[in-house]
């Protein structure tokens, strides 16, 4: 009898090779990381690699895509949500922290922000991978948009610029996860979250 590998369609093999490369990129850094590994994890052989992507920079980037989308899927499934806009702030300013809780075993330490992690380790020598972190963080910025609007509109917060002020969240929410991971430690985020308020407060015309 064939085994489960040998049963895979074409599609299933390559979401295999995206969440494997993702996952590996993710925990160790995409230099660490050979095309030979990703191969060895996911169970397949190099030609049916490069069958779905022509080099490894190819299956990083749509590793990130897939990132970013789960990431602003849940983004917006917060804002879109019946909790109060004070509530969503903070829900989404604690979402890495939730999503790395999803990743089961990670060898004890706390892994970070995928893409914040690539934009360190490669944006400077890779335009094509900048330009693509770039466009996801403008749609989760996007994201952030409708609940800073109704803050302004229950009069939490004063007057903002909308544009400044879902730059300067998700700068807080990367900054508060590139300290969760320097330290080893995903309580940052609810010690630090309620900060998002006073942020948007110091934007206020």
């Amino acid at each position: 009898m064939a085994g489960e590998r040998a049963l895979r369609r074409p599609r299933d093999t390559r979401e295999v090779l995206i969440q494997t490369a993702q996952r590996l990129f993710f925990s160790r850094g995409f230099h660490q990381v050979g095309t030979g590994e990703i191969c060895a994890k996911a169970g397949v052989n190099k030609g049916t690699f490069y069958h779905f992507f022509p080099s490894k920079l190819a299956l990083a980037l749509v590793a990130l895509d897939d990132y970013g989308e789960k990431t602003e899927a849940n983004m917006l499934e917060i804002s879109r949500s019946s909790l109060s806009p004070k509530t969503k702030l903070r829900r989404i300013l604690t979402l890495p922290r939730v999503a790395h809780a999803h990743l089961g075993e990670s060898e004890g330490r706390f892994w970070g922000c995928f893409v914040g992690n690539m934009a360190l380790e490669m944006c400077s020598g890779e335009p094509e991978l900048q330009a693509r972190i770039q466009d996801i963080l403008r749609k989760w910025e996007d994201a952030l948009r409708p609940i800073v609007k109704a803050l302004v509109e229950e009069g939490l917060v004063p007057r903002v610029s909308l544009k400044k002020a879902t730059e300067a969240l998700l700068s807080y929410m990367e900054g508060l996860t590139l300290m969760a991971k320097a330290q080893n430690d995903p309580r940052v985020f609810e010690r630090l979250a309620p900060g998002g308020m006073t942020l948007l407060r110091a934007f206020g015309s």
